[in-house]
């Protein structure tokens, strides 16, 4: 190895993105979305908002967590941890990686999740 090559710093590539957001369950609808000036806002349907002062939310709509998990593991799974399986199983499929990770693929593969607030259904 070169010189330059041993005092390098490491280098990180996205190959793939996978998004699940109120305005869209993959990153084309998303994308479009914006674009188009939609707003994901809208009346909170996943529980009863009697004893809230707001009856808005920016829900997630139309999800399907049966892409990624079976029925067992949707119900040992918090929402928000199936929002994250389901995002980073698209980004490893634009990504062009196989279903399971192995060996040195697998050392060298990383997902980034972004979530405001997780496991609130487990804490209420």
């Amino acid at each position: 190895m070169r010189n330059v090559e041993l005092n390098a710093v490491p280098r990180v590539v996205v190959t793939g993105m996978g998004v699940v957001t109120p305005l869209g369950n993959d990153v084309t609808s998303t994308w479009d979305a914006m674009i188009a000036g939609r707003s994901g806002v809208g009346p909170i349907t996943q529980f009863d908002p009697s004893r809230l002062t707001t009856r808005i939310a920016a829900e997630v709509k139309d999800f399907d967590p049966s892409l990624v998990l079976d029925r067992k593991d949707q119900r040992r799974n918090d929402r928000y941890v199936q929002l994250a399986l389901v995002a980073a199983r698209q980004a490893m499929d634009q990504a062009g990686l196989p279903a399971r990770l192995e060996g040195d693929l697998a050392e060298r593969t990383g997902v980034i999740v972004g979530t405001g607030i997780g496991g609130i259904r487990t804490l209420a």
